[in-house]
């Protein structure tokens, strides 16, 4: 978990300016659970077919806590580029989740 939190932080991601291949990281927090808030890292890997439309691949990952969850979409986002480097980014996909529930050893 150390290292793909290490690695998010290192890699610099694309422009579509620069390539035409971009890849980006959302590390966060899930909260609402049974055992609390939980770490949650999210990838992507997108091919920007013009400066505003880019489809590609997506993954997160939350494998702390007693529910373990990992996820994967395809999917196509267009961005509405908005003042002072702000983006409002819609997007549309298919996703398939697995969950792995740990119940313990309880009577219940």
């Amino acid at each position: 978990m150390a290292v793909l939190l290490l690695l998010t932080t290192l890699i610099v991601p694309a422009r579509a300016d620069d390539n035409r291949w971009g890849f980006g990281r959302d590390p966060g927090l899930t909260t609402g659970t049974v055992d609390g808030t939980v770490f949650t890292l999210g990838l992507n890997l997108e091919y920007y077919l013009d400066r505003a439309f880019s489809i590609g691949r997506m993954m997160q990952i939350a494998p702390t806590g007693n529910l373990f969850r990992i996820a994967c979409a395809g999917g196509g986002k267009y961005r509405i580029r908005l003042s002072k480097g702000f983006n409002l980014a819609p997007f549309t996909g298919i996703r398939l989740a697995h969950a792995d529930l740990d119940r313990g050893t309880g009577a219940s």
